[in-house]
C-alpha cells in the first residue's frame, strides 16, 4: 500500500527503488517472481541489468530467456546474464520434452479438461509428438486436440510435425471459420506493427480497409461505414492466450506472445512484397491522420450490392470515425496535457517500410514540429532512430547525407536539447545554416525553424555560430556536474566510462548515456579502473572512499579506509575477482561484495619509499612501483619490485617516466643518472635458478641533445608500436616499425614558444596520441588540441577545444574511427574527428545569406 507517487520515472533510480522493495520480503510473506521471456522485454536498451545480482531474503526470482546459437541478437540478453550472474548452477535449460513427459503432460492437460481420445486419435498425437516435443509445439497439439470427437472424421484430425506448421494449420483453421480476408488483414496488421496494436486501433485500421468492408458488407449497406466490433472479439476467442497483452508507448497493445507466431505470419501474409507494403503504408495513413477527425473516406460499391440495392454511382464515400492524431494533445485552454508517443513510435517505422520516403521527409525526420514534440516526449536516441532507420532503409545518397547531417547536428547539441528541447530551432539553425545550399530538405526544415520556432524560443540565430556537422567536433558529452578526472575505454572500444562525482558510461557509437551511477559520496574520484572483463569499475575519492561498482547490473559498494586515519588511499586496481585498495605504505584486497580479505605491508622497504601504483596479474603475481616522494627531477627516483610465484625479481631503479606494454614484460624508462636519454629493459625469468629479472635490452636513438629536456610522462600508443615522451618544451616519438618508420631515431615535435607541458602528479602529463594513418600526432595543452605532421615535423593546427583545462587525452582509432577523446575541467568530455580536423570550417562570426 505505497504511495505511487513515489516511484521513480528514471531508469537507474527505478531500479534502485525496486531492489529496495524486495527488502520488504518476509518469512511469512516471501517475494516469488516469475518473468517469462525476459528478452522480448520492449522500451529500453538494458533488458536485463535492472535485474538485482544478490537477492535479499526470502525473495526468489525465476526467469526465462532465449538462447539460439545460430541467432547471436536473440542470445544477447542470455549472454549478458552470464555475465552477471556467474553461478553456473542457477542456469537450466529448457530442452525438448521427450516423448514419455510430452505425452505425460497432454494425457494431465486432458484430464483436467474432462476430455479423452479414443485409440486411434492417442496414435496420432504419439506419432507428432515423436517428431517434435518442444513445450510449444506440445501446446498447439493440445489446443488442437480439444476440438476432437470420437465422431470425428479421420481426415479431419489432423497434426502437423512441426511448430511453423502447426501455427499454419491454427491461422488456416480461423480463416476458414471466420472469414479468410477479414482474419488475413487483421492478422497482418497486428504482424505489421512496430510494437502491437491496441483493440480501438485495430478496429480503427479495419475500419479503414475497403478490401476488408466490401468482403463483409457484401450483401447490406451499413448505416456507419466501420467493421462491427464483435467480429475481432470472436477471432480473438479463438486465439486463446496467443496475442498477449502489453505496455507500448503509454498504451495496453496486443502483439504476438510468441515470436514463432510472429516468424509464422510473416512467412504466410507477408510472402508477397506488395502486401507488406500495402500494410505498413496503410498503419503509417492512420497514423498521419488523413481521415481522421470525421474527414470522409472515398470507397467503391461492389457489383453486388450496386444490383442488390440498385445503386447509380460507382464510388461514394463515408466517414469512419477514426480520432485525429495529432502531435500533442491539448486541453480547452490550449496547454499540451500528453504527446502522441503511438504515433511518434510507429508513424516513421511504417514510412520507411511502405518506402514513403518523400511523406517521411516532409512529415517527420525534416519537420520541425514533429522534431520538436518528439524531443520534448521521448530521449534523444529515439529521435536519432528514425534518421538511423531511415538511412540504413535507402539508397538515396543525397537524402542519407542531409539526414545524417541534421543528426549529427542533434548529437552534438544533444546535452543542451536533453534538457531544453525549445532550444531546437536554435541549434539547428546555429550549425546546419551554411548547409542549406544544394540541400533542399534542410533547407525546408531550416524556414520551417525560422517560422515557427520563435514560438517555442525567441532566440533565434541570424548567422552560423555553432559547429557544424562533418567538422572536427564529432560529439559533445556532456552529463557530468563537475570536472572529468578520468575515462577509460572498455576493451571493445565501443564504451566509455567517465567520472566526476559519479560514474556515466557513454555508447561511443551514437554518443548515447547508456548508465548513470551517483554513488552520493562527498569529494571527488581521482583514480579510474576496468577490470580486464570490464564487468567492474572502481574509483577512489579524495575523501579516501573507494566506490566498487557493477557495470552490468548498476549495483556498487562503497568501501571507507581500510586502513588508520594516518593513511590515505592513493590508489586502486581491480582484477576479475579482487579489488586492492593502496596507501603509501599498505595495500589491502577485497573480494567483489566489498569484503575484506587481507592486508600488507609494504616488503622491504624504509620510510623514505612510497607506493607511487600497482599493476596485478593475480594476488600472488604483481609490480608494485615505489617513488621517493619527490616530483623534481634530482629526487624523483623510482624502483619497480615485481613478485611471481612468491618469488621476487631484483628491483629496477630508474627516475623520472616510465611506461610498459599491456603485459608488462616490457618497460622504457629513464635509468642513467643527470640523463633523460630512455632505455628498454625486458623481464626474463632464469628457470635453473628460478629467478627473474629486468635486463637491459638497448638505449633508444635520440635526437640532439634531447636528453637535456626532463622528461615527465612516457606513454605506448595503443598498438606499441610508438613510444610517446612528453617533454617541457615538446613531444618526442619513436617508431619502433623499422620496416615503415617515419624517421630517424626520435622526432621531436616542439610546442610554441609561450606553451609548456607540466607536471599533475609523478609521471603524469599532458598527452599525445598518433592518428590511425600514422601521419599526425595530437596533443592536448591547456584547453587547446596541437596537431603535428609527423612527415614534416611541423605544428600545424592549433584547435581551440575546451573552456577549461583538459585533463586526459586518449585514441579512439580502429576500423574507420581515427578520433581522439578528451576531458577537460569544463565538465565535458569530447570527441574529435581527426580525419576532419583539417577540413575547412565556418567561423562562428561569419555572415551567411539564407
Amino acid at each position: 500500500m505505497l504511495p505511487f507517487e513515489n516511484i521513480p520515472d528514471d531508469l537507474v533510480p527505478l531500479t534502485a527503488h525496486f531492489k529496495h522493495l524486495l527488502t520488504y520480503a518476509t518469512p511469512i510473506q516471501p517475494l516469488f517472481f516469475f518473468l517469462d521471456s525476459i528478452d522480448q522485454l520492449t522500451g529500453t536498451a538494458d533488458k536485463v541489468s535492472w535485474l538485482p545480482t544478490r537477492m535479499p531474503p526470502n525473495c526468489k526470482i525465476l526467469l526465462s530467456c532465449a538462447n539460439e546459437e545460430a541467432n547471436p541478437t536473440v542470445s544477447r540478453e542470455y549472454h549478458l546474464l552470464r555475465r552477471l550472474i556467474d553461478i553456473d548452477e542457477n542456469f537450466i535449460e529448457v530442452r525438448e520434452l521427450g516423448e514419455d513427459l510430452a505425452m505425460n503432460v497432454i494425457k494431465r492437460w486432458m484430464n483436467t479438461a474432462c476430455r479423452d481420445l479414443n485409440n486411434f486419435q492417442w496414435r496420432l498425437v504419439a506419432n507428432a509428438i515423436a517428431k517434435c516435443s518442444l513445450p510449444i509445439f506440445v501446446k498447439l497439439v493440445f489446443a488442437e486436440i480439444c476440438r476432437w470427437r470420437s465422431y470425428t472424421r479421420p481426415q479431419e484430425t489432423h497434426l502437423a510435425n512441426t511448430v511453423m506448421d502447426s501455427i499454419m494449420m491454427l491461422f488456416e483453421r480461423i480463416e476458414k471459420q471466420h472469414g479468410r480476408i477479414l482474419v488475413f488483414h487483421a492478422l497482418a496488421y497486428i504482424t505489421a506493427a512496430k510494437s502491437g496494436l491496441s483493440e480501438s486501433e485495430l478496429e480503427d485500421l479495419i475500419s479503414l480497409d475497403d478490401k476488408v468492408l466490401d468482403d463483409v458488407y457484401q450483401y447490406h449497406m451499413p448505416p456507419v461505414r466501420r467493421i462491427p466490433p464483435l467480429l475481432w472479439t470472436r477471432i480473438r476467442n479463438d486465439l486463446p492466450n496467443y496475442l498477449s497483452e502489453r505496455e507500448a508507448d503509454g498504451v495496453n497493445v496486443m502483439n504476438w506472445y510468441h515470436r514463432q507466431f510472429r516468424d509464422t505470419a510473416r512467412e504466410r501474409y507477408f510472402k508477397n512484397l506488395n502486401m507488406a507494403v500495402y500494410f505498413h503504408s496503410s498503419i503509417a495513413d492512420y497514423y498521419l491522420g488523413i481521415w481522421g477527425g470525421g474527414k470522409p473516406k472515398p470507397f467503391k460499391f461492389t457489383e453486388i450490392q450496386r444490383h442488390r440495392f440498385n445503386l447509380t454511382d460507382k464510388e461514394g464515400s463515408a466517414d469512419r470515425k477514426v480520432p485525429i492524431q495529432p502531435l500533442a494533445f491539448t486541453n480547452k485552454e490550449g496547454v499540451i496535457t500528453r504527446y502522441n508517443l503511438r504515433k511518434f513510435g510507429e508513424m516513421p517505422y511504417h514510412m520507411v517500410r511502405s518506402r514513403r520516403f518523400k511523406d517521411l521527409y516532409e512529415h517527420v525526420l525534416f519537420n520541425y514540429e514533429w522534431l520538436h514534440a518528439k524531443l520534448s516526449s521521448c530521449p534523444l536516441q529515439a529521435v536519432l532512430a528514425d534518421f538511423e532507420d531511415a538511412s540504413i532503409n535507402t539508397d538515396d545518397k543525397d537524402s542519407k547525407r542531409e539526414m545524417m547531417l541534421v543528426a549529427d547536428a542533434l548529437r552534438l547539441g544533444g546535452a543542451i536539447l536533453a534538457l531544453h528541447p525549445n532550444m531546437l530551432a536554435a541549434q539547428l539553425i546555429g550549425r546546419l545554416l551554411p548547409e542549406i545550399g544544394g540541400n533542399p530538405n534542410i533547407f525546408m526544415l531550416l524556414k520551417a525553424c525560422d517560422n515557427n520556432g520563435p514560438k517555442d524560443c525567441a532566440l533565434i540565430p541570424l548567422n552560423h555560430c555553432l559547429h557544424t556537422p562533418g567538422g572536427p567536433l564529432k560529439y559533445s558529452l556532456e552529463g557530468h556536474q563537475f570536472a572529468v578526472f578520468g575515462f577509460v575505454l572498455t576493451n571493445d572500444l565501443r564504451y566509455m566510462v567517465s567520472i566526476s562525482t559519479r560514474f556515466i558510461t557513454w555508447d561511443l557509437s551514437t554518443s548515447d548515456l547508456q548508465r548513470d551511477v551517483n554513488p552520493g559520496i562527498e569529494g571527488i574520484m581521482q583514480q579510474l579502473i576496468l577490470s580486464p572483463d570490464n564487468k567492474w569499475a572502481a574509483a577512489y575519492s579524495n575523501n579516501n572512499q573507494t566506490v566498487l561498482l557493477n557495470m552490468l547490473s548498476s549495483e556498487f559498494v562503497i568501501i571507507e579506509n581500510p586502513f588508520d586515519g594516518n593513511n590515505c588511499v592513493t590508489g586502486v586496481f581491480l582484477l576479475n575477482q579482487n579489488l586492492f585498495i593502496h596507501t603509501k605504505r599498505k595495500w589491502a584486497s577485497f573480494d567483489m561484495r566489498g569484503n575484506f580479505i587481507e592486508h600488507f605491508d609494504a616488503v622491504d622497504v624504509d620510510d623514505e619509499w612510497e607506493i607511487l601504483m600497482m599493476y596485478m596479474f593475480e594476488p600472488t603475481a604483481y609490480h608494485i612501483i615505489y617513488w621517493s616522494g619527490q616530483l623534481t627531477a634530482e629526487s624523483g627516483r623510482l624502483r619497480i619490485d615485481s613478485f611471481l610465484n612468491g618469488s621476487q625479481a631484483t628491483p629496477l631503479s630508474y627516475h623520472s617516466v616510465l611506461t610498459s606494454n599491456k603485459q608488462w614484460n616490457r618497460v622504457f624508462c629513464c635509468t642513467k643518472p643527470n640523463n633523460y636519454s630512455v632505455s628498454e629493459y625486458k623481464y626474463f625469468h632464469d628457470e635453473e635458478k628460478n629467478i627473474y629479472y629486468w635486463k637491459h635490452q638497448k638505449d633508444l636513438d635520440c635526437y640532439d641533445n634531447y636528453e637535456k629536456e626532463a622528461l615527465l610522462q612516457l606513454k605506448l600508443d595503443q598498438r606499441d608500436r610508438f613510444l610517446i615522451g612528453t617533454a617541457g618544451k615538446g613531444f618526442i616519438v619513436w617508431d619502433f616499425n623499422k620496416e615503415n618508420r617515419i624517421g630517424i631515431g626520435a622526432i621531436y615535435l616542439p610546442l610554441p614558444h609561450s606553451v609548456r607541458n607540466i607536471s599533475t602528479r609523478m609521471m603524469t602529463s599532458n598527452s599525445m596520441m598518433i592518428s590511425g594513418k600514422h601521419d599526425y600526432a595530437v596533443a592536448g595543452v591547456r584547453k587547446n588540441l596541437y596537431v603535428w605532421c609527423l612527415q614534416s615535423r611541423q605544428l600545424v593546427k592549433v584547435l581551440d577545444a575546451h573552456f577549461g583545462r583538459i585533463i586526459q587525452l586518449e585514441p579512439l582509432t580502429i576500423g574507420n574511427w581515427n578520433c581522439a577523446i578528451t576531458s577537460s575541467i569544463d565538465r565535458s568530455v569530447k570527441v574529435w574527428n581527426i580525419n576532419n580536423i583539417f577540413e575547412p570550417v565556418h567561423a562562428g562570426f561569419s555572415i551567411f545569406e539564407a
